[in-house]
Formats: C-alpha cells, structure tokens, sequence
C-alpha cells in the first residue's frame, strides 16, 4: 500500500494536526459545528461516557460541558501513521483543565462520583489521556472517522475565586463573547470558526 510522501506527506500531517486543534478550540467555545466538521458524516467518537456516532457524543458533549465555566486543551506528542494514502493512525497525548460550578453535579459525578458531586463549591478536574484516531481523507479533506478516549490521570481540587474581567486583561469565556472572536476580526478574519 502506497503513503502520503513528500509535499503530499507534510501537508497532510498538517491537515490532520488542524483537525485535532479545531476539535479543541470547538469544544472550549461551545461551538458544536465547528466540533461536528471535524468528523466524516458517519464518524464515531468512543468516549466511555457516550460510544456512538458524532450525533450522540456532541448531545453527550452539550449536556456534559453545559455547567462548565470554562475548559482549556492542550495537544503534545501528535503521532500520525500512515495506514494508506488516505488512511491514517493518529495518538495524541493531551490534557484537559475544566472549572466545574457548583451544579455542574452530574458531570463531576461522572469522572469522580458522588462525593465530588456532591460538594456545593466549584472545582477544578485535570484531566490526563490520548485520544486513539482513524482519520481518513475523503474528497482531498481529513476528518475523524473513527476516535477513542483513554484516561490516563484525573485529578480533582476546590477551584480558587473566578477571575473577573477588568480593564487590564481578559478572562476566557465559552460563547461568541470570547475575546477569541474580536481578535479575529482584528485581523481580518470572520467571526465565525469553520474548518
């Protein structure tokens, strides 16, 4: 079976790496279309909480992050095997910091169970783990066709006092009122995130 080589070979690996950062920013803003795009029409995400198809993990996704204050993902050690042409193997070591609220009890009592659920305080849940991809190029476009989630270390402590926004810095919001979305326009590109 013939790979990716040369030209070819660089600027899929950067397709692919695209996906897995978009796939990140889509879920820290809330934006469940831009997280969709990065699947083919009939890809599958094995979570551990929600195994299906994309439809059934972003309901699970949209239902789980709804009473997380904010959420931040950090990508390393991005490994992609050719399988074919278009196929590829990819593990990706990454990290997840989330800021649950005081009602966030369903989702924390997912990961940590019921006595974490059960505090009336904010926390703060890190998490460790790769994520196992098939991603597979149809029509000349990478996609996530097939993703499993292994949980490597979750961590759990009371959250300090939120942050507030001043005049002097920002503080990461979940929404279109990120200071994500003014920045793009600043430098003259559109509000809206897309692949």
């Amino acid at each position: 079976m013939s790979t990716p080589t040369g030209l070819d070979l660089v600027l899929s690996k950067e397709a692919i790496r695209d996906v897995i950062y978009q796939w990140s920013r889509g879920v820290s803003r809330k934006d469940w279309d831009l997280v969709r795009a990065c699947y083919t029409e009939d890809g599958v995400d094995l979570h551990g909480s929600v195994n299906g198809d994309v439809s059934d993990f972003i309901a699970w996704m949209k239902e789980y992050h709804a009473p997380i204050e904010q959420v931040i993902f950090f990508s390393t050690n991005i490994l992609i095997e050719f399988v074919d042409h278009d196929t590829a193997f990819v593990e990706t070591y990454g990290t997840s910091i989330q800021r649950h609220d005081a009602t966030a009890r369903a989702a924390r009592e997912q990961f940590l169970g019921a006595e974490w659920a059960d505090k009336d305080v904010p926390i703060v849940i890190d998490f460790a783990g790769r994520k196992l991809d098939t991603f597979v190029r149809r029509d000349g476009v990478w996609r996530i066709a097939v993703r499993k989630q292994v949980y490597e270390a979750v961590h759990a402590r009371a959250a300090e006092p939120a942050m507030q926004d001043s005049p002097d810095f920002r503080v990461s919001r979940r929404d279109a009122d990120d200071a994500l979305f003014d920045a793009r326009v600043a430098a003259g590109l559109d509000r809206r995130l897309s692949l």
